[in-house]
Order: C-alpha cells, then sequence, then structure tokens
C-alpha cells in the first residue's frame, strides 16, 4: 500500500465540484485581483478568527513581515522567537534587519519557554514572537502579561492553530497582530501560496493593507515601503468554499489525530487538551532518518518538521539565549517524524501507517 503524506482528496464529497465552480466563476468574472473574493473572505475569516481586521496577503512570509514591519520592527531591533521553529520566520525577521533571538523550548509539546524569555532579554529587545507549533500553544496569559511587563510587543505565528484555543480564547487573537499561511496542507489551504494578517487595530489594518499593495493607500499615496503582496481572487473563492466547510473538515481531521494518539500516545508530543484542529502529527523518536527511510521502503512518505542544520545560511547573524540549545535544537531535529494525515484518509491507509509504525518503533 502507497500512502503518501498529504493528498488533495474530495473530502466532504463534492467539495472539489464546488471548488471548481468558484474558480470559473472567478474566471468568468474577469476580476482577479482585490476584489468582492478578497473582499468577502477577509471579512468571514476574521469574523471566524475572533478578531476586528484580516488583510490577506500572498503568502505566509509575507504576512510575517509585514506585520512586523507594521509593528516598528526595524534594523537592530532583536525578536525572542522559540528555537525549534520553520527557518522561514527567521528569514521573515531578517529580511527587515532585525535580529532573531533563539529562546529555549518545551520537547515535549514543541512550544516556546517561557522560563527561558526572561534570561534572554537585552536592550535592543522589541518584540516576542511565539510559533505556535502542532497545533497548540504556551500559555498565553503567561506571555501577555510577561511582554506588559517588560513593555515588549507581542505577534503570533498560527500558521498551525486555525480554530485552535488557548482557554477560552483563539490563538492569533493575543497579539497586537498575528500571521499565518494557507499553504496547501493546512486544514484551511488554498491551491497554492496565500497568507493573511489578523489584528483589532484599525491603524495597523490600514497600514498592512497598503503594503500589501505597493504601499499605495486609499487616497491613492504610496508610503516609503510596499510590497507586491495581494491574495489573488481566485485563491480567495477556493478558500471561501473551505471555510464554509470548516466544522466537516475539522472533525474528520480530529478524527484522524484521535485514532493516532489512541495508537501511539507514547511516541507522540504531549497534547495539552486545548480545543484545537489536528494538523501535525509529530512523533518524538531516535534516529528518525533511519524509520523514515523504513517506512517509505514501505510506501509511507512522511515529514520533518522542521529540519534544523547549524551550518544552514539562515542561523547566521542570529543570538542563541544559550550555547546548549544549539545541542538540544538539532538533537529535536533528528527525533521528529511527522506522519500521514489528510482529509479523506482511509481507515485502513491510518491502519497500516500505524501498523508499520509501531513495528519500527515497539
Amino acid at each position: 500500500m502507497k500512502v503518501p503524506y498529504f493528498e488533495q482528496r474530495d473530502f466532504p464529497k463534492g467539495i472539489n465540484d464546488e471548488i471548481d465552480l468558484a474558480i470559473k466563476e472567478v474566471v468568468q468574472s474577469g476580476q482577479f485581483i482585490l476584489s468582492e473574493k478578497v473582499d468577502e473572505f477577509e471579512g468571514r475569516f476574521a469574523e471566524f478568527s475572533g478578531a476586528s481586521y484580516c488583510i490577506s496577503v500572498a503568502n505566509g512570509f509575507d504576512a510575517l513581515r509585514i506585520a512586523m514591519f507594521c509593528l516598528g520592527l526595524k534594523s537592530g531591533d532583536e525578536v525572542l522567537i522559540n528555537a525549534n521553529t520553520i527557518p522561514v520566520t527567521i528569514q521573515a525577521i531578517k529580511s527587515l534587519g532585525a535580529i532573531p533571538v533563539l529562546v529555549d523550548f518545551d520537547e515535549s509539546t514543541g512550544q516556546i519557554s517561557l522560563n527561558a524569555l526572561e534570561e534572554a532579554l537585552s536592550s535592543k529587545t522589541k518584540l516576542v514572537l511565539p510559533v505556535h507549533l502542532y497545533f497548540q500553544s504556551s500559555d498565553m496569559i503567561s506571555l501577555v502579561n510577561f511582554c506588559k511587563q517588560y513593555n515588549l510587543v507581542l505577534m503570533e505565528d498560527f500558521a498551525h492553530c486555525h480554530d485552535s484555543y488557548f482557554e477560552n480564547q483563539k490563538l492569533g487573537t493575543f497579539g497586537a497582530m498575528s500571521a499565518t499561511s494557507f499553504y496547501p496542507t493546512k486544514i484551511l489551504g488554498a491551491f497554492g501560496d496565500a497568507g493573511a494578517i489578523l489584528c483589532n487595530n484599525f491603524e495597523l489594518y490600514e497600514k498592512a493593507k497598503a503594503i500589501r499593495n505597493y504601499g499605495k493607500d486609499q487616497n491613492g499615496n504610496y508610503g516609503s515601503f510596499g510590497l507586491n503582496s495581494r491574495m489573488d481572487e481566485l485563491q480567495a473563492a477556493v478558500l471561501l468554499v473551505k471555510l464554509h466547510y470548516f466544522d466537516q473538515l475539522r472533525t474528520e481531521r480530529i478524527r484522524i489525530f484521535n485514532r493516532y494518539y489512541e495508537a501511539l500516545e507514547p511516541w507522540m508530543l504531549r497534547y495539552t487538551g486545548q480545543k484545537t484542529v489536528a494538523h501535525i502529527i509529530a512523533l518524538k523518536v531516535e534516529n528518525s532518518t533511519r524509520i523514515r527511510a523504513r517506512l517509505l521502503e514501505k510506501g509511507i512518505q512522511t515529514a520533518v518538521h522542521y529540519h534544523f542544520d547549524l551550518n544552514m545560511g539562515v542561523w547566521e547573524d542570529c543570538r542563541w539565549a544559550s550555547n546548549e540549545l544549539q545541542d538540544k535544537t538539532l538533537r529535536n531535529s533528528q527525533n521528529l517524524v511527522s506522519l500521514p494525515i489528510y482529509l479523506g484518509m482511509t481507515v485502513e491507509e491510518q491502519d497500516y501507517v500505524i501498523r508499520c509504525v509501531k513495528n519500527e518503533l515497539a
């Protein structure tokens, strides 16, 4: 049996036909950039996420750097971020001339360690950017209070956490701004690249909205900084269909997650029990390279979230909160395996994955 890591299937049945129709309507309209579908999606996603405003952009990378620019991040400022993050977030920080400060993380959950933040502070610290990995988060109430205590800006990367909560509040609404992507593997995935920024401040909303369109404001004036980073109408149309079916999509992902968790709990990252949506099914194993190769021999594709190699150029000009953290981050990366999960995955496919994983680990 062959089991892909990800596949776009017709779940719930008929959704692909609806997406085809939505795409056809956009093509027939002749409106492809910043038109009705984008406006509708921004309004619906803001409401869905519990935020006042949504600014759609071309991808998650641009969502990060536009939001950080709007929050006043400048060259030489430091950003505290969990060391086990995807390197893209590091590149986004460095693209503004700022300095990523890699902070310790909880290996059992993958979340930023609140206890390590204070030690990482310096006179240059401007912003704290927790990357909510594996569809959950750290204690956001404590993180908000920490930022208030030290007069720091809190921003969130909630790309793993569409419709995930800490206590009774949705992730993506704790910070001054937050960024996400709609990469195709996400539960709310586009048919290509797309991203968004959330905020509750109108001035930040207007600023981000202008930047994503060459810096052009509603009066036609161009600012000092701008990008071409617009979600197109086709992606907005796809996402609107998926947003309509989100409850069914979420229920299916949770069903798959629960079966994995029941069978493989000893090897899975610790689940904190908050209301969430299953995005990445990550196992902690010894020698993940060997395990992944063995599973691939049996037709099972896997991934690693995320690969770490200190020799990669992305880590240049970063500040590490401690020397020991480099070794910990490397070890953590070498012990991670992400299992297949996609909407429409059959019981037979999942049972095969579980059986093969147990044979390798038991």
